[in-house]
């Protein structure tokens, strides 16, 4: 049997002003966007009637010459999935589609758009006849600290992070400092070491520890985190204290 490749639309069904539209309107597969607390948040799905299953997949850093803005990692994945598949861009990014590569659907200073990703995966998971436990949040790098964060947002969903960062202030130094002075004016790094962020505490107190820490309290989610043998050099100690805070947690090799 072969599985059918999806199309991506180019056009949206709908462009939503506020999830409370989102929670009235009858959704529809392909493309739309809501915007949440300032944020917009692009998306698309492909729904599974009847399977009782969301999967949620979030991306991770895009070419700035190759990958426009919104970009939706492994959204031909989504026949493969035994569910529903939503796609959700990082609104993050377009606080500046120019310069901005990674954003960790962190937000602003002033806007937490991880909560905004949970809002908006929270009203589709409903529409969907999906309880928020068979929610599962996937993505790598910094779409695996969205996942993390997710699930952990959502309380008792499931998430699948591929060699993800747990904390954004540990990434390489120059994305770090130019989400600083996009996404938080004023803080531009220009004092952070050459080398690593990670131990710079001015800098984390940029913003509330939520925010910067993917598994930052403890919840019911279960986290399975795999990092490949390349990245563990990165902090595979540092994923499994995050992982192991949210109660349940699985690294892999």
């Amino acid at each position: 049997m072969t599985t059918q490749r999806p199309t991506l639309p180019e056009k949206k069904w709908a462009e939503l002003p506020d999830l409370e539209s989102l929670r009235h309107a009858p959704i529809q597969e392909g493309r739309f966007s809501v915007a949440i607390d300032e944020g917009k948040f692009e998306a698309c799905y492909w729904p599974k009637p009847g399977s009782g299953r969301l999967y949620v997949l979030l991306s991770g850093a895009r070419d700035l010459k190759s990958r426009a803005w919104p970009n939706f990692d492994r959204w031909s994945w989504a026949p493969v999935f035994p569910g529903s598949v939503l796609c959700v861009a990082d609104p993050t990014l377009a606080l500046d589609t120019d310069r901005l590569r990674i954003g960790w659907y962190v937000g602003t200073r002033e806007r937490d758009w991880l909560q905004g990703l949970a809002d908006l995966v929270g009203a589709v998971a409903d529409k969907a006849g999906v309880a928020t436990r068979q929610v599962v949040c996937y993505g790598s790098s910094a779409g695996g600290f969205g996942a993390l964060a997710l699930a952990c947002r959502l309380g008792d969903a499931t998430a699948v992070a591929i060699n993800p960062q747990t904390d954004v202030l540990k990434y390489h130094v120059r994305p770090v400092r130019q989400f600083l002075r996009i996404a938080f004016p004023g803080q531009d790094g220009a004092k952070l070491s050459p080398r690593s962020a990670a131990g710079c505490r001015r800098w984390k107190r940029c913003w509330p520890p939520p925010a910067r820490a993917a598994c930052s309290c403890r919840t019911a989610a279960t986290c399975t985190i795999i990092a490949s043998i390349s990245c563990r050099w990165r902090g595979a100690r540092a994923w499994t204290r995050a992982a192991t805070r949210t109660g349940r947690a699985g690294c892999g090799p």
